[in-house]
This record gives structure tokens, C-alpha cells and sequence, in this order.
């Protein structure tokens, strides 16, 4: 029950917060902006420390240390050398990487709708994307390229194109899947291991959660429990690693059905927000916002079948919440204002010009009645 608490009642009290907002386009751009420049910080301390610290190997971990007189500055390395992975200040790879999939995003929109210059886009742009290639998470490098796809296309409005790509994506994925484990690029055993489809042994730990779902299918076993509760009884010391599996394995069919409802919903309505956009009158500021955070949305549905990023006590938890808190007040706001227009329009009716024909010197006005 703590758990639940620590989770959900932020979550609400963060959704109270955007409500109140009284400019919530400016202050989520205000947000986007400083978690953009937040993370160019990371990315170049990271980058920093993969290229100029020493490689030390010390109770079982890789570290990249750098020492300036009495100070040190380390980030944790993981793999194997040549090819270590980085960290950053974050305690693992794929954390980082998912937070440089918001990151990228972010300045993306902020270029698109001139809160960057062409030299600041270029310059956060390439020192992310760099730290992200540096991370070597797979899931996060094709849920960022999966999301800048979708911003470019959408904001094409090319409908073929769109679907198509949707298509793409979707094939692509479901290859993944049945390609034979172990199948890759022959750049080295490591590399190899890291480009290859295998799951990194994430299917030892998806068996017994299905297994859980199976045996327990309404209410699970309790929501934030499922590695004490199921993984650590098998021996595996590792998380669940599929968001999907863990959620309907901890709170059962009726929760699991009721968070992806929840999901889905707010995925309606920021599609709707995009396909509406003219008849909303949404401005560039907005139109640009609906169209980075339903690019997110969609990248993170692909995202979370390999990580539980986004119902664990964690940065992206509150930034995947709020995107979807900004968005619903958005579309309840354009939707009233839209429902204000068309009362207005039906109790008043607007009034006819008169128009004038000339007798003598004498202009009459002449009233056209409408006929019923």
C-alpha cells in the first residue's frame, strides 16, 4: 500500500498542479527547455568521462574516473572493454537513455517553434545523440528514432506516408521477434551480444510473470511486489523488464486493463488534439507540443516492453504524467472553448448587412429577410 501512495499520490497531486496552471503552453515549454539543457549537462559529463577519464575495474564494476587535484568525478561503465556503456550521474545505461529519448524530443520542438537557434539545436542536438549512441540501449535508440520519425512525418501531413510508417514500425517490431536468437552483426562478441535480438536473458524473468498472470489472473500479486514476490523466488536477480507483464502480474486483468485504458485514452486525445489542430485553432506553440507528445507516447508503448520505467518511482514517471496532465487540459480547454463558439453562434445568429437601393435622392435601406 506505501508503494501505491508513492506512486499515485504525487501523480495526483501533479495533475491538481497543471489544472491551476494559468499558462500551461508556456510553462511546459519553460519545462522542456530546462530538462533539455539539464540533460546536454549529463551528456557532456558523460562524454566527458568516457573520453578523458581512466578505466579503473573496482569491486566488480567498471569506473571511469577523473581526478582534478583533491576532487574525483566517476561514472559506472557497464559491458565489456572496448565497448563499455555509459552512465553519466544516473545508475545505469538504459536510464539515461530513456531520459535522452525525452531529451531529444524536447529539442526537436524547441527548434521547431523558435525557442532554439539553428547553432543551439545543432549543438544539443549532437551531444545527446552522441551520449545516447554511447548508452548502446537498444530500446532507447529506436524508441528516440522512432519518435523523430513520427514528428517528421506528422508534420508533413502526408497521410500514405504516415500510415506506411506506422506500418514500418510495427513489422519491424514484430521481426524482432522471430528472428532466431543470437542472429547479428559480425563487429565483435560484445557489439555482437548487444545488436543481436536476444532479450538478454529478460525471458527467464517474463516466464514465471506469465506464469503469475496465469495462476492469478484478477488481482495479481500487489502492485510494486513483483521481484520480491516472484522474480527473487526463482533466483533472478533482476526486474521485470516488460511493463505489460509486470503491471497485470502485480494488480491482476483488472488493473492492468484499467492502466492501459487510462494510457490509451490519453493517446486518443492527443491524436485528437493533432487531427483537429485547424478546427481547434491550435497556434504553432501548441500544435508543435500535441505533435512531440503524442510521438512520445507512441515510442514509449514500444519502449516499455523491455523496461519499468514508467510506474516506478522515477524522473520519467512524473514526465510521461505530466505530458499526458498537459494534454488533457489542453483538449478540455479547446474543446470548451469550441462548445462556447458553436452557443454562441446558435443564440446569437449573425446579422445581416442592409442593403441600400437609391430612389430619388433618398437611400433606403433595404433589410434581406431570411426565408424559412
Amino acid at each position: 500500500m506505501l508503494r501505491v501512495f508513492m506512486i499515485y499520490l504525487p501523480s495526483f497531486i501533479l495533475l491538481i498542479l497543471v489544472s491551476t496552471d494559468k499558462d500551461k503552453v508556456k510553462t511546459f515549454l519553460a519545462i522542456t527547455k530546462i530538462f533539455c539543457t539539464f540533460l546536454s549537462i549529463i551528456s557532456g559529463i558523460g562524454l566527458t568521462l568516457r573520453l578523458f577519464a581512466s578505466t579503473q575495474y573496482l569491486g566488480g564494476k567498471w569506473i571511469g574516473k577523473l581526478t582534478f587535484g583533491p576532487f574525483s568525478i566517476y561514472q559506472e561503465l557497464y559491458g565489456i572493454p572496448p565497448f563499455l556503456r555509459i552512465t553519466s550521474i544516473t545508475n545505469n545505461p538504459n536510464t539515461l537513455a530513456l531520459w535522452l529519448v525525452f531529451s531529444i524530443t524536447f529539442c526537436v520542438l524547441l527548434y521547431r517553434i523558435g525557442k532554439f537557434s539553428f547553432k543551439a539545436f545543432v549543438f544539443h542536438f549532437v551531444l545527446q545523440m552522441t551520449c545516447l549512441f554511447l548508452t548502446i540501449s537498444r530500446g532507447g535508440i529506436l524508441s528516440t528514432l522512432i519518435s523523430l520519425f513520427l514528428i517528421y512525418v506528422m508534420s508533413k501531413k502526408q497521410r500514405i506516408i504516415y500510415i506506411s510508417s506506422l506500418l514500418l514500425i510495427i513489422l519491424v517490431f514484430l521481426f524482432s521477434f522471430v528472428l532466431e536468437e543470437g542472429r547479428s552483426f559480425p563487429v565483435g562478441d560484445y557489439t555482437q551480444w548487444r545488436i543481436s535480438i536476444d532479450l538478454n536473458s529478460r525471458q527467464d524473468a517474463w516466464i514465471p510473470l506469465i506464469r503469475e498472470i496465469i495462476e492469478h489472473p484478477l488481482l495479481g500479486c500487489g502492485f510494486g511486489v513483483s521481484s520480491e514476490a516472484i522474480l527473487q523466488k526463482q533466483q533472478l536477480d533482476i526486474s521485470a523488464h516488460n511493463l505489460y507483464l509486470m503491471i497485470f502480474s502485480e494488480t491482476g486483468l483488472l488493473g492492468g486493463s484499467l492502466f492501459l485504458l487510462f494510457w490509451f485514452l490519453s493517446i486518443i486525445r492527443v491524436f485528437s488534439l493533432y487531427k483537429y489542430a485547424k478546427k481547434l485553432s491550435l497556434s504553432k506553440q501548441e500544435y508543435y507540443s500535441v505533435l512531440v507528445c503524442f510521438s512520445l507516447q507512441v515510442s514509449l508503448l514500444f519502449h516499455q516492453f523491455f523496461e519499468v520505467k514508467l510506474l516506478r518511482l522515477d524522473v520519467v514517471h512524473f514526465i510521461w504524467m505530466y505530458l499526458i496532465a498537459y494534454t488533457s487540459e489542453l483538449y478540455k480547454s479547446k474543446k470548451l472553448k469550441e462548445h462556447n463558439k458553436s452557443e454562441k453562434n446558435q443564440t446569437h445568429p449573425p446579422h445581416h448587412r442592409p442593403q441600400h437601393r437609391r430612389s430619388g435622392d433618398d437611400v433606403v435601406p433595404v433589410v434581406v429577410q431570411n426565408r424559412s
